[in-house]
């Protein structure tokens, strides 16, 4: 005689593998999301190592530094501050990672007007009577020879492929933004940043001899600007990018 099962032990078998079933695929869900977690943390990290900031530093980018007597607060700017490549309406020149700069305290996104450069090179904070800030001090002019003579340095020991020529523009060259230039002044065909006094650059050959190319590239390390060698890595240049001329250098 063949026994058949109870009904009701199969249907209690049948609930016991939908169970078991929903506990494997509740645990796989589980996993997933906790292997997706962790891979947001990780790159998370990963770009605050590359992009290191000030602790304390808040969502607009400001951190804990003391307040200017017009209730203003610092910053460092890094690549997702809103102000990132937004020109300073008192010197012109772009705002980059690493500038220390100065918040208004009534500061929107995308007002340029309110926020200005702080730093020791582009002290923009200082040009106005009566607020100039606790953080904007520092011995510029220092800072300045150090920094040449480093990247004499390195220039000798890591010089441009295809021995382009690197210009280092003084404070009047025609590259350099300045205020008066308005928001037209020139920048870089590759970063988009503008040049400042003391930065090293590949000027167009055409641009040496004649003012109607003014364009140039950074090839400055040291600021951590390396556009020529991303643009050409092969150091060739045959025709400006500008005027589209065949070029001879």
């Amino acid at each position: 005689m063949r026994l058949r099962p109870d009904p009701t032990d199969a249907d209690e078998a049948d609930e016991a593998d939908i169970d078991n079933a929903d506990i494997d695929n509740a645990d796989t869900v589980d996993l997933d999301e906790a292997a997706v977690d962790e891979v947001a943390a990780l790159e998370t990290g990963v770009e605050e190592g590359f992009d290191p900031q000030p602790s304390g530093a808040a969502t607009d980018g400001a951190d804990d530094g003391p307040l200017g007597r017009d209730g203003s607060r610092t910053a460092v700017t890094h690549s997702e501050s809103w102000w990132t490549h937004l020109r300073c309406t008192r010197c012109r020149h772009t705002f980059r990672r690493g500038d220390r700069v100065r918040l208004r305290g009534d500061a929107a996104t995308g007002d340029a007007a309110s926020v200005v450069h702080l730093g020791p090179a582009l002290r923009c904070a200082d040009e106005v009577a009566g607020t100039r800030h606790p953080s904007s001090g520092g011995d510029a002019a220092g800072d300045a020879e150090e920094l040449a003579a480093f990247a004499a340095g390195l220039l000798a020991a890591w010089p441009p492929v295809g021995d382009a020529p690197v210009v280092r523009l003084a404070v009047h060259a025609s590259q350099v933004a300045r205020p008066d230039m308005g928001p037209d002044a020139p920048a870089c065909l590759v970063c988009g940043h503008t040049f400042r006094p003391g930065e090293h650059v590949v000027v167009c050959p055409c641009g040496v001899h004649r003012a109607v190319c003014v364009a140039a590239v950074h090839r400055d390390p040291v600021a951590g600007l390396t556009c020529w060698d991303d643009w050409r890595p092969d150091g060739e240049l045959t025709h400006c990018p500008v005027t589209l001329n065949r070029v001879d250098r």
